[in-house]
């Protein structure tokens, strides 16, 4: 189970830090 929570949080720091290269 840790590492679901490791990936979401890894996705969601990679979201906030290029919120650009996902937009598009």
């Amino acid at each position: 189970m840790k590492v679901l929570l490791i990936g979401g949080f890894l996705e969601y720091s990679f979201e906030i830090e290029r919120p650009s290269a996902l937009s598009r």
